[in-house]
């Protein structure tokens, strides 16, 4: 008896090990910005902006990475990744979220080594960050863009990105500024921000966290706080 449950026990782990391979197997990888959690909110020529969400619990589909990225965290959860035919990682519900909200991160290094992977959330609460992809080579090296044209304080440069961080108080407002790369602007925290363009006075509102704004290349273009608390923006140009 104890005989057949150990075999019974162990067909039983086999055929368990088998289902699981099948549907990894079924599941083809899909790009980033097709799996449904990274939702693809912006995209012009190579640069696309994805507002992505895992909640508690839940897993991505395994989704492949081969362009250079910048986060922006808006609300941080522990979580967990598994490269495809890999193992998981072991992160805990208690361990300290990798993203931290308004904490700017990258990896470029998806450009030349893509990877596959799915990602879940073991904490409690919404895992949230806005992406800015770029796909292709980045810049020439030794190419540069004048720090003047990028208000804020410069926090990152690489082949794919200059990122800066522009604390604006209650009320105040920049000057005018022409960006010769595309800029895109992201809201990491509360307040109220106004993006004004010169171009027929038009204006974009930047209203809470993970709001953001897109401008093209020779915009002209100055910012202004629209509440009366201090707020942070992070200003991505892409090259």
């Amino acid at each position: 008896m104890i005989g057949k449950l150990a075999s019974g026990g162990c067909t039983a782990a086999l055929v368990a090990t088998a289902l699981a391979g099948s549907r990894l197997a079924a599941q083809a990888p899909v790009p980033v910005h097709q799996e449904p959690r990274h939702r693809l909110v912006g995209e012009v020529g190579p640069i696309r902006v994805l507002d992505v969400r895992i909640p508690p619990g839940d897993t991505t589909l395994f989704h492949v990475h081969d362009a250079a990225i910048m986060y922006v965290p808006i609300a941080a959860s522990p979580t967990d990744a598994q490269s495809l035919g890999g193992q998981w990682g072991g992160v805990q519900p208690q361990d300290a979220p990798r993203f931290r909200p308004g904490v700017v991160d990258s990896d470029t290094l998806y450009a030349v080594q893509p990877v596959t992977h799915r990602v879940t959330n073991v904490g409690g609460r919404l895992f949230r960050l806005i992406a800015v992809t770029r796909t292709g080579p980045g810049a020439p090296a030794g190419r540069a863009e004048g720090g003047a044209e990028l208000p804020g304080e410069l926090e990152g440069s690489s082949s794919w990105f200059r990122q800066s961080r522009l604390i604006l108080p209650g009320g105040a407002r920049t000057a005018w500024y022409t960006s010769s790369l595309p800029l895109v602007l992201v809201q990491p925290g509360a307040g109220r921000a106004s993006v004004e363009r010169a171009a027929a006075g038009a204006r974009n509102l930047l209203d809470g966290p993970g709001s953001w704004s897109y401008l093209p290349a020779g915009q002209r273009y100055r910012l202004r706080n629209a509440g009366a608390t201090a707020t942070a923006l992070i200003l991505i140009q892409v090259r």
